[in-house]
């Protein structure tokens, strides 16, 4: 196929262009209770061509660029007609001129690195296994689950002559847990991996079993005001969203950032735990033909690295990082527990958390947290959160405990000191 469009390619007179094609192989399981009740095996291929023209108008030089999706079996003609109309759409995109990413040595099949082994079944079921081993309980349970088992394979081919492949395994999948008194409550949950680790997983679901029933306990939120507040697990790659997003690239070139390389990102006094982090590679190669590698991302707060693809990397006149999906943050000092013996109010379930970059905030309306008053621990829910990150970063405490995601390692939880509840 790859042939047939660069065939393709060729008769259009289209000489810059990248060409991604993916294929998945993917499980999946879908129960309700503890009762499988369909199983799908998945196999799809398709091919993205990104076509790109470059022009001039009245002496400045400028790229079009548009995109269009084949899959296996097209006819040559039907190809060549996509391709021919993606280039006259090409024309009608007007952006500042750039050059496409400089040729990668071939290195052969990369096969990224993971503890998955085995066929497709054998993953997704060990994952089944390990969920469904901690739903032992008469008071809470699983209602419904999908679990999902998927081997990625990706090429890229570029005009400048890259070509480029891998492959990628992970598990992933969803679950719901149903507490029916004293109320009636569900709790969503979603993860994905690219190890397998079973404790971690066991961990996941007994949480999620337990949130459930101290939600369906909690009998109202917390009182309208300024409280100390921790949140842990999956929350925390949510905050830092807000330093990958402020440092990127493309926002600083386009004017959305006022951060460059060795901006102090807790500010210039700093009182709580520093933060050091690094860019970690999801995949080896990025869409525009990058390799990524291990970087320094913020080191004792400040900006080393300013992540960017192809395009805003050219026009800023930088290295071109490309885009990265996963951090590794060094945790702090202090324990979980003892994060915990200052009064807090704890916060392990939102309907929805996320960080604005513009405003600096981090916000979402509680599910259930838990509120301690110096002497007792009551669970809460109702009310919302803002936390104003501008004046919280460099106060932060992050806990010695560390946890491990698809896209994340780094500390389990998080404290902040000043925070801004709406509630009763």
């Amino acid at each position: 196929m790859f042939d047939v469009i660069k065939a393709s390619l060729q008769k259009n007179d289209i000489t810059k262009y990248i060409i991604i094609g993916t294929d998945i192989e993917e499980i999946q399981l879908y129960f309700i209770k503890k009762t499988l009740d369909m199983r799908r095996l998945d196999d799809t291929t398709e091919y993205v061509v990104k076509v790109y023209t470059d022009y001039e108008e009245n002496g400045k030089k400028f790229t079009g660029v548009a995109s269009v999706i084949l899959q296996p079996g097209m006819e040559e003609s039907v190809i060549d007609r996509k391709l021919a109309e993606t280039k006259a759409s090409a024309k009608c995109s007007k952006q500042k001129f750039f050059e496409l990413a400089n040729k990668l040595d071939d290195e052969g099949f990369v096969e990224m690195e993971s503890n998955l082994h085995g066929t497709l079944s054998d993953m997704v079921l060990k994952l089944t296994e390990a969920v469904y081993s901690e739903d032992n309980r008469s008071d809470v349970w699983i209602n419904s689950a999908e679990f999902f088992a998927k081997q990625a394979t990706r090429r890229i081919i570029t005009s400048n002559g890259t070509d480029v492949s891998f492959g990628k395994k992970t598990i992933s999948g969803e679950f719901v847990t149903q507490c029916e008194k004293p109320m009636d409550v569900e709790t969503y949950e979603s993860f994905s991996f690219t190890n397998f680790d079973e404790n971690e997983i066991k961990n996941m679901v007994r949480r999620v079993l337990d949130t459930s029933v101290d939600r369906a306990k909690a009998k109202g939120s917390v009182k309208s005001g300024n409280y100390r507040v921790i949140l842990s697990g999956k929350h925390i790659p949510v905050f830092f969203n807000y330093f990958t997003e402020k440092s990127n690239g493309a926002y600083l070139y386009l004017g959305m950032s006022d951060w460059k390389k060795g901006t102090e990102t807790q500010g210039e006094n700093v009182t709580g735990d520093r933060i050091n982090v690094k860019y970690l590679p999801d995949v080896p190669f990025t869409g525009d033909g990058i390799k990524l590698v291990e970087r320094d991302f913020i080191k004792d707060g400040k900006l080393e690295t300013v992540a960017v693809g192809q395009q805003y990397a050219y026009y800023m006149g930088i290295e071109a990082t490309g885009d990265y999906n996963k951090l590794k943050v060094d945790c702090g000092t202090r324990s979980f527990e003892d994060m915990k013996k200052e009064p807090y109010l704890y916060i392990v379930n939102f309907s929805d958390v996320q960080t604005d970059t513009f405003s600096g905030v981090m916000s979402g309306e509680i599910r259930l947290g838990y509120y301690f008053d110096g002497k007792t621990v009551v669970p809460v829910s109702g009310g919302s959160m803002s936390i104003n990150l501008l004046e919280e970063v460099g106060k932060i405490v992050l806990s010695k405990e560390s946890q491990s995601r698809d896209n994340f390692e780094g500390p389990l939880a998080i404290a902040f000191e000043n925070v801004s509840i709406a509630g009763e």
